[in-house]
């Protein structure tokens, strides 16, 4: 090759390393970026859009103490209620998609709100879905002293005058909202001629029914479990196929003669949209190992739910049936709005 011609293309090797090295030119190839091989290299806020003392608020801290230890890094739970979960939820979403502002997403806020709620400022699939960690069982409760004994009396009661009654529900599309419709209309009640009591968490909706505020509820295990020991309030019935052993008196829906009531609510991690794959990575690896955890796995059984991993494309997979099933029982009732 003529010495020119070497110099030359020499030259246009340099120029483009350098730009390159000044970052003139965006760079595609598969090289991590130091970014990516140091997160996270500082504090993450766990956003959970409910009051402390709810099976989401619990579900976040266990999370967030085991991987803040795996880590190094604190990961500080942050409570942001309101608006029947949509506030914490539409933060998060709206916050850098970093890494640094994650969410712990719930049944209310993942799938049922979205389908019931038209006007909703973000749709099922906004997040980023990253690990589904747990789900939790349904208990239909009632207050300690209440004269029914199983759902029957209560549904023979209702059916009497629906206006009479009402119950407890942490967003108008929570669980205890799709749950208690299921069971109602089973029974031939007009689930919307009963009042619909929006509180914002299960602890408030627990407190509720037990102080007489509500006629009955459908909440998680986690968050009934502590009253009903108490013997502050009784549960009639779980929605999981079989008992639970936390509450072996208590016999399932369909045990009770009400197959409708069996909708198990769930918890998973999600972040604002187009988050890093090395963040979708950290998270999905976190969680996976989490819930391999003998110690973990018995610390969330203790509180009243059940390790439950989903990796992205299986939670993904799994929301949208979740969605488009609590699309058709919405529209179905009449709840849809």
């Amino acid at each position: 090759m003529p010495k020119k011609r070497e110099k030359r293309v020499f030259s246009v090797i340099f120029l483009t390393l350098v730009i390159f090295a000044l970052g003139l030119v965006p760079y595609s190839g598969s090289v991590p970026s130091l970014h990516a091989q140091a997160y996270p290299t500082k504090g993450i806020q766990l956003i959970v859009s409910f009051p402390p003392g709810g099976v989401t608020d619990i579900v976040g801290r266990l999370v967030s103490n085991y991987l803040s230890k795996k880590w190094g890094q604190p990961i500080s739970v942050v409570n942001k209620p309101g608006a029947g979960g949509v506030t914490g939820v539409v933060f998060a979403l709206q916050s850098k998609n970093d890494g640094y502002t994650m969410l712990v997403h719930v049944t209310s806020t993942g799938t049922t709100s979205p389908a019931i709620e038209k006007k909703l400022p973000y749709k099922w699939d906004d997040p980023t879905l990253i690990a589904q960690t747990n789900v939790s069982p349904l208990v239909f409760f009632v207050k300690a002293d209440s004269p029914w004994k199983n759902l029957k009396d209560v549904t023979e009661d209702v059916k009497k005058d629906p206006t009479r009654f009402s119950y407890g529900t942490s967003a108008p599309g929570g669980p205890s909202t799709f749950a208690i419709s299921s069971l109602l209309d089973s029974a031939g009640v007009d689930p919307n001629k009963v009042a619909r009591i929006v509180l914002q968490g299960g602890a408030p909706i627990v407190a509720a029914v037990a102080g007489g505020h509500v006629s009955f509820a459908a909440q998680n295990l986690s968050e009934v479990l502590p009253l009903i020991e108490a013997k502050k309030i009784r549960g009639l019935a779980v929605t999981t196929a079989t008992r639970v052993k936390q509450l072996p008196d208590i016999p399932t829906g369909k045990e009770a003669g009400f197959g409708a009531f069996d909708l198990v609510g769930y918890n998973g991690i999600v972040g604002p949209p187009q988050l890093p794959e090395y963040v979708i990575k950290k998270w999905d690896e976190g969680v996976r190992e989490a819930l391999k955890d003998p110690n973990f796995v018995a610390e969330m059984e203790k509180v009243g739910v059940f390790a439950a991993y989903l990796g992205p494309d299986d939670f993904k997979a799994v929301q949208k049936e979740r969605y488009e099933s609590a699309l058709k029982l919405a529209e179905k009732l009449g709840l849809r709005k």
